[in-house]
């Protein structure tokens, strides 16, 4: 995980960007609020760590869920280097607070690529197409 550590080390957070907002099922929400409370099992451990966190961003709160993402993740370097299910987990915590930086190290450091590689997200964009 050399490219995350070497982001996570250079990062000032994307406080000042403007975030897309993040638009779960009510369902959705209640299950992450069901597994941050430890009601429901997390698949993971990690997941039950992301629960809150992944809430705030539902919320709209980005700066409190980025900093708790990011202090879960370099707390958990290690596992989610080994760790196929705690890498995604990681993985999908960052997109959802859209540190696609960090996003992009991740994916460097699992798969390397042949040319420089960047995630930016387009306000104007609808689904997938958000991501490019």
């Amino acid at each position: 995980m050399k490219n995350l550590r070497q982001a996570l080390k250079r990062s000032t957070g994307a406080s000042g960007e403007p975030r897309l907002p993040i638009l779960w099922s009510e369902k959705k929400k209640e299950e992450l609020r069901r597994i941050a409370s430890r009601e429901l099992p997390a698949i993971r451990a990690i997941d039950a760590e992301f629960a809150l966190p992944l809430l705030c961003c539902a919320d709209g709160n980005f700066t409190v869920a980025e900093a708790t993402i990011i202090q879960v993740l370099t707390n958990n370097l290690d596992l989610c280097a080994r760790d196929n299910e705690a890498f995604i987990s990681a993985l999908n915590a960052l997109f959802a607070v859209q540190r696609l930086d960090l996003v992009a190290a991740m994916l460097i450091d699992r798969y390397g690529f042949d040319r420089p590689f960047r995630l930016r997200a387009q306000p104007n964009a609808a689904g997938v197409g958000q991501v490019v």
